[in-house]
């Protein structure tokens, strides 16, 4: 249970509150958003790091995803799971492989502490 409100708290950072119907809608595409961004930064810091890292990367991601199911239901896991997938094979500038490495980290680390 405790790991799953790290997830619910990373989540949650990057969505308003509202109670209209158009805001409703605007938050559930934020949330959805921030979701499909966490997964890409997740791929992404997996396909910048050297082999030794990525099982850590992957436990991880494993983690978050059945956090986003257990809490979220099946489709934010699938947005999740595409978009770290969409991270491993995208090509990236090798540049931007330090700020997705960083993104990752703090993200789940911020995760972490809301257990």
């Amino acid at each position: 249970m405790k790991r799953t409100l790290w997830v619910a708290a990373f989540l949650f950072v990057n969505v308003g509150s509202g109670f209209g119907g158009d805001a409703a809608v605007d938050e559930d595409q934020a949330f959805d958003d921030a979701v499909r961004q966490f997964g890409y930064a997740g791929g992404a810091a997996w396909q910048c790091s050297a082999e030794v890292q990525r099982s850590t990367i992957e436990r991880q991601a494993l983690q978050a995803y059945n956090g986003l199911t257990r809490l979220f239901g099946s489709d934010q896991a699938f947005f999740f799971a595409t978009s770290f997938g969409a991270g491993t094979i995208d090509a990236l500038k090798q540049d931007d492989c330090t700020k997705h490495i960083e993104t990752f980290t703090r993200e789940m680390n911020k995760a972490q502490k809301a257990k």
